[in-house]
């Protein structure tokens, strides 16, 4: 793995928002961008589970696609009727929304899928194409993480051009199948880390490991290292930070006899400087008889009268157990 001065060029393919249908293609046609079909498909929530603790879900659906390379889903970024998002298997998607005037979705107009590319512009395959989370930079950068080969990439969001590849040596210590699984930027512009397994350093079970990369996520800027409570079997799956400031955690925990659940947390005025953001406050616990999954993604925006719209994003795994679900809750802070 490149250490933390080591950067590299890279490409992706650059992105239109134009739906059709297609037909089988070969790999290395995929890292430009091909537009795909998805069904949005509303679910049926139970009745008189509106409030959950703190958040009013007002919207869910199912997101399906023939194309075989969909599915996965780890990360999203909403920005108005846009989406973003990337997958297990080194995808990127972008996605045209409907949305109501509180930014509620209520369609989906396009559609476009595209490979990750590497240094000799070929798709990422095998363990290295594992991206799990992004976060929008300013200036029209992405950052992406990445669990197979712990690392982190900056790629241009309008031209496609990849700007950089970062990795410290503390990511090397995080387990196999437990790496960067939450990225967010901070109002500040600094982009933030979270782990969803403490690393293997003697780390204690119940502190989750993350890191501060300050603005402009220069080149040779070292991660500043940060904990938070990791507790009740849940582990970090994604971040987002709202109009409020705070950042919003959702957690994943599964367990065979009872099944998945997931979970929201609020740390509002995040001290990263002090090493230690506690436990925060959790939002709501979402679990049994509830239409949900395996939430891996969180973003956070400004709804209407002081509320803000928080959306879950699933990830099926491509597994035909699993499904693609889209979920949203209100929010009122307190002193909106």
């Amino acid at each position: 793995m490149p250490n933390l001065n080591c950067w590299a060029r890279r490409r992706l393919g650059a992105m239109g928002l134009c739906v059709l249908a297609f037909s089988a293609i070969p790999l290395a046609a995929w890292s430009q961008a091909q537009d795909i079909i998805i069904t949005m498909t509303p679910l049926s929530w139970p009745a008189g589970k509106q409030r959950i603790d703190a958040l009013t879900h007002v919207g869910g659906w199912e997101f399906r696609s023939d194309e075989k390379r969909f599915g996965g889903l780890s990360g999203l970024e909403m920005r108005g009727e846009n989406g973003f998002a990337v997958t297990d298997r080194g995808a990127w998607l972008t996605f045209s929304f409907d949305r109501a005037p509180n930014g509620v979705l209520t369609g989906l107009k396009h559609a476009q899928m595209a490979l990750l590319r590497d240094a000799a512009r070929q798709p990422l395959t095998g363990r290295s194409a594992d991206a799990e989370a992004l976060a929008v930079a300013p200036g029209g950068r992405l950052a992406v993480s990445f669990e197979g080969g712990h690392r982190i990439e900056q790629y241009a969001v309008v031209d496609g051009e990849t700007l950089a590849e970062t990795a410290a040596p503390a990511f090397e210590l995080l387990p196999r199948n437990g790496g960067l699984e939450a990225l967010a930027t901070a109002p500040d512009g600094a982009l933030i880390a979270i782990a969803e397994e403490p690393p293997r350093n003697g780390s204690p079970p119940d502190a989750a490991q993350g890191w501060r990369i300050a603005a402009p996520w220069a080149e040779g800027e070292t991660p500043s290292p940060f904990r938070l409570d990791r507790r009740d079997g849940f582990a970090p799956t994604g971040a987002a930070f709202g109009p409020d400031k705070a950042l919003y955690l959702v957690e994943r925990r599964f367990h065979w006899m009872t099944g998945v659940a997931a979970r929201v947390r609020r740390f509002p005025n995040p001290d990263f400087a002090s090493g230690d953001l506690g436990g925060g406050e959790v939002l709501a616990t979402l679990s049994g008889g509830l239409p949900i999954d395996n939430m891996e993604a969180i973003t956070v925006e400004a709804s209407q009268d002081g509320a803000l719209l928080l959306t879950l994003l699933s990830d099926d795994n491509f597994s035909g157990w699993q499904r693609t679900l889209l979920l949203q809750f209100q929010y009122t802070p307190p002193g909106s």
